[in-house]
């Protein structure tokens, strides 16, 4: 500790004035100068914070991870929990900087950060985004009933099961793999890619995914959070209701903070979606759109594709009775994937259910009847 620099040394009057002008890049070109192991915690955080000001977030994380272990008193507990919330807040990820400085005041009580404060600005944001989120998920389905239905002077066309299986798994028919050629389409259940691209795609499910073979693809199907998002909605549903489906106290801290951060999630996006499909509709757009996929690049067998896909059209049966509500859950649960892929982001969310509305107003789905027959034979 006496290798330390003092915390009256008179480099705090030169990373002072800096700070005010908001030279930031100098803060840390001066304090990188000094040896590493004269670095008290008080000088370690001047550097962190100029990090997060000058939005090199990668960096000051690295230095987070650093530190941490020296982290002992109270205000450095919480001054740690509070330089990692501010990089959250600055990308727009309120719920995760929230977390966090409610683990810094939880560990300095006294609050000399004025951590209170910036929760409250936390919250304050958090309840626009998620007014603008009710707002958004409402036109959605305003919209695509009214796209989807026969007044518009359209002619409702069916299709066979799996024509419909294919507008199910809409994404994966239009989306192209990156360093493919080209995408699977409507036109052939059976498509596969070329001997070019096969081994792409193979390496882009594995990276990505882990998938690799039948196993895995059930693993993945079953388990990720980002593609169950029925299971999810469910779960919240019957804990705030009062019959919760597991222990939610054993939950660690992290999953005490997802499971409150989807609760309010779904409050301001339940009343948009259908009633009996929920969310479903991603589930099954994606997990058709991997089962193609993995078929199509040789992973599976076309047992297991078919087995695959004719689940969950099944489910999609049950689960809705027309397009539009298959629409509207897609759309909704494009956003609620992206929620849980970018850290609880409320403003991803909504960019991503804006970039999904023009991909499925430019398609045909609307044009097609609803297959209501169960257990088909195909």
């Amino acid at each position: 500790m006496d290798n330390f620099i003092p915390d009256n040394d008179a480099v705090y009057e030169t990373l002072d004035k800096l700070y005010d002008e908001d030279k930031f890049t100098d803060i840390i070109n001066e304090i990188t100068k000094i040896p590493k192991e004269k670095w008290s915690n008080k000088l370690w955080f001047r550097l962190i914070g100029a990090y997060n000001s000058s939005e090199r977030f990668g960096e000051a994380s690295r230095e987070l991870q650093e530190i941490f272990p020296r982290c002992r008193s109270n205000e450095d507990i919480a001054r740690y929990w509070y330089q990692r919330g501010y990089s959250f807040y600055k990308t727009d990820h309120e719920f995760a900087a929230k977390h966090f400085y409610e683990r810094g005041l939880a560990a300095d009580p006294d609050d000399t950060l004025n951590l209170k404060g910036e929760i409250e600005e936390c919250n304050s944001f958090l309840l626009e985004d998620l007014h603008k989120l009710a707002g958004i998920s409402n036109r959605v389905k305003i919209t695509l009933e009214k796209h989807c239905a026969s007044g518009m002077g359209r002619v409702k066309y069916r299709v066979s099961d799996e024509e419909f299986s294919m507008r199910l798994g809409y994404l994966s028919a239009i989306r192209r793999i990156p360093g493919t050629k080209f995408v699977l389409g409507f036109k052939d259940f059976l498509k596969t890619f070329s001997d070019d691209d096969k081994p792409v795609v193979r390496e882009f499910l594995k990276k990505n995914f882990k998938i690799t073979d039948k196993k895995s693809l059930d693993d993945f199907c079953n388990n990720n959070f980002s593609y169950n998002l029925s299971l999810l909605l469910h779960n919240v549903c019957s804990n705030v209701i009062g019959k919760p489906d597991f222990d939610t106290s054993k939950l660690d801290i992290n999953g005490r903070e997802l499971f409150s951060d989807l609760t309010v999630f779904f409050s301001y996006i339940a009343k948009y979606l259908p009633e009996r499909g929920g969310l479903s509709a991603w589930d099954i757009c994606e997990k058709i759109g991997f089962a193609r996929n993995s078929f199509a690049c040789g992973i599976i067998t076309e047992a297991d594709y078919r087995a695959i896909v004719n689940k969950m059209t099944d489910f999609a049966k049950n689960s809705f009775s027309s397009f539009a509500e298959y629409l509207v859950s897609l759309v909704i649960g494009s956003g609620t994937f992206m929620f849980l892929e970018d850290n609880r982001s409320v403003k991803s969310a909504i960019k991503f259910i804006n970039e999904m509305m023009p991909l499925v107003l430019g398609g045909d789905v609307p044009d097609i009847m609803w297959n209501e027959t169960v257990g088909s034979n195909r």
